[in-house]
């Protein structure tokens, strides 16, 4: 939902709607809708839009051979690809996983946290389990911003490792961290944290 995709919802000016038809091909989704601290649902600090209980989003099927059959409640299925994950991680909090490799691969590293003027406060490493050698660490030059409050920062990206053993960490500090947010929260507040996926060809 882009500003420039929406239209006044009535009310105040800041009312937006979106009214638009979209093709999905066949697979799994997830459909977020995410507030920030004011102006909501029965908490208005501005006039309401037109059409206030619909506040948020609403998917409907749009095709004239539409069967309800076709559509089924999404299940979480077992992702093989993944190493390690530490995701919803609070205030004062450091987590770690291990993790083992047979031999040298390519492993995808998808780390949210937060950062600001060259420094991160929230944030992810990985250690040689046997040496306590840091081999990478999410630094912040090397993130981009994750949507919402600019201190939100994202590493979406693949590094190669030896064979070994290894230990992945993710370290917070005391504020602005998954459902805790004291700014606007980031595009994906669910994966707050790190996810590790080794590379294959079997797993796209």
């Amino acid at each position: 939902m882009e500003y420039r995709e929406t239209e006044h919802a009535g009310g105040d000016q800041k009312n937006r709607m979106v009214n638009t038809v979209l093709h999905l091909d066949k697979g799994s989704y997830i459909v977020y809708f995410v507030t920030d601290g004011s102006h909501s649902y029965r908490d208005w600090n501005a006039a309401p839009p037109y059409d206030p209980e619909h506040w948020g989003i609403s998917l409907n099927a749009a095709s004239e051979g539409f069967a309800p059959k076709d559509v089924s409640a999404y299940e979480e299925r077992e992702d093989k690809s993944v190493l390690a994950r530490i995701v919803g991680v609070g205030d004062h909090e450091r987590k770690q996983a291990t993790f083992s490799l047979s031999k040298k691969s390519d492993v995808h590293i998808y780390a949210l946290g937060e950062g600001r003027d060259g420094d991160m406060f929230d944030y992810a490493w990985i250690e040689d389990a046997k040496t306590g050698r840091v081999v990478w660490e999410m630094t912040y030059r090397m993130t981009e911003h994750a949507g919402g409050a600019p201190k939100n920062r994202l590493f979406d990206g693949t590094i190669s490792l030896p064979e070994g053993k290894y230990i992945v960490l993710y370290e917070t500090d005391d504020s602005h961290s998954f459902r805790d947010w004291n700014e606007d929260p980031p595009d994906d507040p669910g994966s707050w944290g790190v996810t590790l996926r080794l590379v294959r060809e079997e797993y796209p």
